[in-house]
């Protein structure tokens, strides 16, 4: 719960803006970190499920865990999701 706190701080602190609504974030992060999330991972996924259709990260346990739990993006490393745009 602290570390939580903690992230939470984090983010006001970096940005006063509020442009998701944060209690159905919490809502999706809990039940993310309930599927076996990290806590920044859960409201990094979360976060992404409102407003993007894909989500690109450099770690490969996460996208794994991501492409074997029920997330509302796909998720990508960069490299595949280059490969997937025809980026150059």
């Amino acid at each position: 719960m602290q570390e939580r706190n903690q992230l939470m701080e984090l983010l006001k602190r970096l940005d006063n803006r509020q442009i998701f609504d944060m209690e159905d974030i919490n809502i999706r992060a809990d039940q993310l970190i309930t599927m076996g999330f990290g806590i920044a991972d859960a409201y990094h996924l979360a976060c992404a499920e409102t407003r993007a259709d894909v989500f690109i990260s450099c770690d490969d346990l996460l996208l794994k865990r991501a492409s074997l739990k029920n997330i509302a993006v796909k998720a990508y490393n960069p490299v595949e999701f280059a490969l997937k745009e025809k980026l150059q």
